[in-house]
């Protein structure tokens, strides 16, 4: 066998051995990705008449998988991160600046006549879902568009309240929405719209 005979077979061995290896990649299967056990979206928002100053958002968490989840419900001071599950609303103008809450409460903690968790898990079943309104804290003070966030959080770990073993524990982030308001200082509002789904 000459040299240059050698290097060819060389060549065509190398050149199969690529073309087998390319084979083998197209046929590697792709793996799908796994849907998130359990969701939460914004359903809508609406501002609250006469000032149309308070916005009101209805949320809604899904269970996509084929185990009950238990969720929890806001405590008084989860709006504002201060106990878990955080129920965390950020509502932001057209340029990307928070709006301030309008109020504060200082006494936080148990809503009167409940007791933790009985009254606070809420058991979704597999393929239904959960809906709750929410009043939100921040107060628009001007007419615009404005964002809504939101994201539901129960990673507990020096709470004051104690875990509930059958919890479902991890964040949730909803897609946000837009909403667009015109409060006016003295009558209703005369332009408020309700939007689904907007960015």
């Amino acid at each position: 066998m000459t040299t240059d005979t050698a290097r060819a077979l060389g060549l065509l061995g190398f050149a199969m051995a690529a073309m087998n290896v390319g084979i083998r990649i197209d046929h590697v299967p792709t793996v799908p990705t796994p849907t998130n056990p359990v969701t939460v979206e914004i359903v809508s928002a609406h501002v609250e008449e006469p000032t149309a100053s308070t916005i009101w958002t209805t949320l809604r968490f899904s269970n996509n998988s084929a185990s009950p989840i238990w969720i929890l419900t806001p405590i008084d001071g989860s709006d504002r991160d201060e106990y878990m599950p955080y129920y965390r609303f950020i509502v932001t103008d057209r340029f990307g600046r928070k709006v301030a809450p309008k109020y504060f409460c200082k006494d936080t903690g148990l809503w009167h006549n409940t007791t933790w968790p009985k009254d606070y898990l809420v058991e979704i079943r597999p393929g239904a879902s959960h809906t709750l309104w929410r009043q939100l804290a921040a107060s628009p003070k001007a007419a615009g568009r404005f964002r809504v966030d939101f994201q539901y959080v129960y990673e507990p770990e020096r709470e004051i309240f104690p875990t509930p073993p059958q919890a479902w524990i991890g964040t949730l982030v909803a897609k946000p929405i837009s909403i667009e308001c015109c409060p006016t200082p003295t009558g209703p509002s005369n332009a408020s719209k309700e939007l689904v789904g907007g960015k």
